[in-house]
């Protein structure tokens, strides 16, 4: 059966696989132009927020899962944009 659990997660696993899209893509050209890390550093708290507090207090265990993979994707981007934002 799908529950909002694995529906959310879902939803989260996409985000991590569009945002890897963008790593990837950082990581082949290695250059920053045009971008601010704001967005990906604040999505990055509420990821972090999600699994450690929310996902855990309402039982979404998929979810807690699917968070954690979106949040370490969404930190290696802002990993590679301090790396690459001098080029």
């Amino acid at each position: 059966m799908i529950t909002p659990d694995i529906i959310n997660a879902l939803f989260e696993l996409v985000g991590a696989g569009l945002t890897s899209l963008s790593v990837f893509r950082l990581y082949k050209h290695k250059c920053v132009r045009g971008i601010h890390p704001a967005p990906i550093v604040f999505f990055s708290g509420w990821g972090v927020w999600n699994f450690v507090i929310y996902y855990p207090s309402v039982d979404h265990v998929f979810s807690t899962i699917a968070a954690v993979i979106l949040t370490i994707v969404n930190v290696i981007w802002l990993c590679q944009y301090f790396i690459y934002r001098k080029n």
